[in-house]
């Protein structure tokens, strides 16, 4: 009884956004694509001016973006399917794409940390260095991505927060965030 709205392919969304990063988001729609390249260019950005990152370190994110578009699309054409109008809707909205983006800030950073972390362990080892290839491997980078999930999810709620007190009625359960800042529904 309400408009559904046009179905799209999941695997046409996270090859667009494997191959293109944040503009691949175009297909499943242009408030993704914005909220994407903003939460993603923003972090990465700021990432990138804080720690001495390899560029190269970008192409990593291809994935997470990919299954980022992935499920956002397969959770936008499951609110079509079920009838869930006023869902489907919503999703519709540039609140609830920065959710969806935001939503994937953990992932992304504890992907970075891990790759990072495991890149530092090989050219440790590649120079000759065992013991420090190892420390790097088996204990410095675990550690390193269970903080960068912990600052992604932080980072994530912040957001979260900030754009729940600028769209309080945008809907939450769209895409719920990983913890929550005093954020209701």
């Amino acid at each position: 009884m309400g408009a559904v709205l046009n179905k799209k392919d999941p695997k046409v969304a996270g090859a667009l956004a494997f191959v293109a990063g944040p503009l691949g988001f175009l297909y499943v729609g242009w408030r993704y694509a914005v909220a994407a390249t903003a939460v993603f260019v923003s972090v990465i950005g700021l990432s990138v001016f804080l720690l001495p990152i390899p560029s190269w370190l970008m192409y990593v994110n291809l994935p997470v973006f990919a299954f980022l578009a992935y499920r956002t699309c397969e959770t936008i054409n499951g609110f079509s399917e079920a009838e869930q109008y006023r869902s489907a809707v919503a999703s519709n909205t540039l609140p609830v794409a920065v959710f969806a983006m935001t939503s994937a800030l953990p992932l992304l950073g504890a992907v970075n940390a891990g790759v990072f972390g495991i890149t530092t362990a090989f050219s440790q080892f590649t120079g000759g260095n065992l013991q420090g290839a190892l420390i790097m491997a088996l204990l410095i980078t675990p550690l390193f991505v269970a903080v960068n999930f912990v600052l992604g999810a932080i980072v994530a709620a912040g957001i979260d927060h900030v754009f729940s007190r600028v769209a309080p009625t945008a809907p939450r359960h769209i895409f719920p965030p990983v913890i929550r800042l005093g954020a209701k529904g």
